[in-house]
């Protein structure tokens, strides 16, 4: 399936969930 949107977007290509699963994919925060 597809990732999962975490609850916020990126900031100058960093996710604030990174520790959560959480990646930059543009512009959002998925989490793979």
């Amino acid at each position: 399936g597809s990732p999962i949107q975490c609850a916020e977007t990126c900031f100058i290509g960093k996710c604030y969930t990174e520790e959560l699963g959480c990646t930059c994919t543009a512009f959002l925060c998925m989490k793979n």
